[in-house]
């Protein structure tokens, strides 16, 4: 999650009191540059919230890199086996919480879906019509094959997805996905992270792959439950140790 993190367009960060207080005097006094790299998200009633956009801190190459000079060393292990199960640079929280759900093998909990995230399509002709853009990005894409279309699932977060200007938005670029013969599911993080809807959610995906739904083994389905208590935290609280 940490390297997701790193390797993402977002960060999650609550400030404190005194620091609120010291960022809301800085904005007033324009002190705070719109190019400054980091831009915190609000929520639909215009509040602050604790999550921030910005550009990726590092890449999966970069710390692939760093490992070279760091072999041997405490953790060292482990950050490379994070990195290779990083599926691309993810924008919020709960696309990375559903990127690991779907991507991670079923041995691990997850679904072992061959996902890869904000991938880039370029839209053609009839889309651009409907959109109005020449391409877009897809949360969560898997790419087509002989049996299936491509299909774009979309992580819809309510701090920027739950306005009408939003909504109108995205019903247009979906539009111009499926003229494109691109399937697009539009799912909720309520929708990841109850159990009981997940399981829809799973149905639904292998409805549009064409595929069974393949039961789990008590093992597999042991190391979803235990993967789902590690992955839906406070995200605030991400890397704190816990007694």
């Amino acid at each position: 999650m940490a390297t997701y993190e790193l390797c993402g367009s977002f960060s999650v960060f609550q400030p404190t009191v005194q620091t609120e207080s010291l960022l809301k005097e800085a904005a007033d006094q324009g002190f705070i540059p719109e190019n400054a790299g980091w831009k915190r998200v609000v929520d639909t009633k215009d509040a602050q919230t604790s999550l921030w956009k910005r550009d990726p801190v590092t890449s999966p190459e970069s710390l692939r890199s760093f490992l070279d000079q760091t072999k041997g060393l405490r953790g060292s292990k482990n950050l490379a086996w994070a990195i290779d199960r990083v599926t691309g640079t993810c924008a919020s929280p709960f696309e990375v919480q559903a990127s690991i759900l779907l991507g991670l093998s079923r041995r691990l909990g997850g679904e072992g879906l061959p996902i890869q995230n904000n991938h880039r399509i370029r839209l053609n002709k009839q889309a651009r019509a409907l959109y109005g853009h020449d391409h877009c990005f897809a949360d969560i894409y898997i790419e087509a094959s002989r049996s299936h279309p491509a299909l774009d699932i979309e992580c819809q977060g309510r701090s920027i997805h739950d306005s009408e200007a939003a909504g109108i938005s995205d019903a247009d670029r979906a539009a111009a996905l499926e003229r494109m013969g691109i399937q697009v599911i539009q799912l909720s993080y309520k929708q990841f992270s109850n159990e009981r809807s997940y399981q829809a959610v799973k149905e639904l995906i292998a409805l549009k792959l064409g595929v069974p739904v393949k039961p789990k083994t008590p093992g597999e389905q042991a190391a979803e439950k235990a993967l789902r208590h590690k992955l839906f935290i406070d995200w605030n609280t991400l890397g704190t140790r816990t007694r």
